[in-house]
C-alpha cells in the first residue's frame, strides 16, 4: 500500500487477498481498461503490492512502483528491478520525506491509486501530494471501493478506513485541485457479491472460489454491465474508477498542503 498503519493481522490477510486475486487477471484487466487511455510515460503507482497492475505499466518510458510494505517491493524487485526503467521504491506516501524523494524523479504525467487511497488515513493530503507530484496536465487515476454501506467484516480485516461515494470522492479530488475527467461506479454484481460476504457470512478473506467464478464470468459481466449501465445509469457498483486532470494554470483556489 502506499501509506497506511496496518496491523500484523490486517498485513496478512491483505497480503493474502492479493495472493487470492492473482486468480483474477481478466478482472485486472477490466479494471485497466479504464485507466489504460490516459497512461503517460513517466508513470508512479502508489501501492504496487504484489504487482497485479506493475505488470500492465511495463511499456512507459519510466515506472517508480511504490509500496510501505518491504515485502512488496521486494516482489515487485526480483521480478522487475533488473529492467533499467522500473524503480521499485520503499516509501509512505503520506510522508513528506517520501514525496521528496519522488519528486526527484518526477513530475510524473501520470499517478495511480488502484485499490490504495482506501488504506491512507489521509486521503485528502495523499491526493495533495499527487498533485505536487504531476506535471500540469498529468492525470490522476482513482480505483476505490464505493458504497459506506458496503462496509463490513472484508474491510475491516484490509484495513479500508473507508468505503466512497461518487460525491465523497470528486470532493476530495477537486478540493486537491484536479478538474474530474469521469467518476463512475464498477462491477454491480461484485456489490452484490461483498455485501454477502461481509454482512451475511462475515468473511475476512475473499473466497478463492468466488474470485475464480467471477474472472471465468468477466467476459459476460463487461459488455452486461454496459448494457444495464445505459439502461440505469444510477446503477451502484463495488468500486469508483474516476479519472482527473491537474490544470495547466493552477486553480487561484486551491489550498496548498
Amino acid at each position: 500500500m502506499g501509506g497506511s498503519t496496518l496491523s500484523q493481522e490486517q498485513t496478512g490477510a491483505l497480503w493474502h487477498t492479493l495472493e487470492i486475486l492473482t486468480h483474477a487477471p481478466r478482472y485486472r484487466t477490466w479494471i485497466f481498461s479504464f485507466f489504460a487511455p490516459y497512461i503517460g510515460s513517466r508513470v508512479l503507482e502508489v501501492g504496487c503490492g504484489m504487482g497485479h497492475f506493475t505488470a500492465l505499466l511495463l511499456q512507459c518510458e519510466m515506472l517508480v512502483p511504490l509500496d510501505v510494505l518491504p515485502v512488496a517491493v521486494e516482489t515487485v524487485a526480483q521480478r522487475w528491478g533488473h529492467l533499467p526503467h522500473v524503480h521499485p521504491t520503499l516509501g509512505d506516501f503520506a510522508m513528506p520525506s517520501t514525496v521528496a524523494h519522488l519528486a526527484a524523479r518526477g513530475p510524473f504525467d501520470t499517478v495511480l491509486f488502484l485499490n490504495v487511497l482506501e488504506h491512507i488515513e489521509d486521503d485528502a493530503q495523499a491526493l495533495r501530494h499527487a498533485y505536487l507530484l504531476l506535471r500540469p496536465g498529468g492525470y490522476l487515476l482513482l480505483y476505490v471501493p464505493a458504497g459506506p454501506g458496503l462496509f463490513g467484516t472484508l474491510d475491516t480485516a484490509l484495513g479500508h478506513y473507508r468505503r466512497y461515494t461518487r460525491e465523497s470522492l470528486l470532493a476530495r479530488v477537486t478540493g486537491a485541485g484536479f478538474d474530474p475527467v469521469f467518476c463512475q461506479p464498477v462491477n454491480a454484481l461484485g456489490a452484490l457479491a461483498w455485501w454477502f460476504d461481509g454482512h451475511l457470512r462475515r468473511y475476512t478473506i475473499l473466497p478463492l472460489w468466488q474470485v475464480r467464478l467471477f474472472n471465468t464470468l468477466v467476459p459476460i459481466l463487461r459488455p452486461a454491465e454496459r448494457v444495464l449501465r445505459s439502461m440505469w445509469p444510477g446503477l451502484p457498483g463495488l468500486s469508483l474508477a474516476c479519472v482527473a486532470r491537474k490544470p495547466i494554470t493552477p486553480h487561484t483556489t486551491r489550498t496548498e498542503p
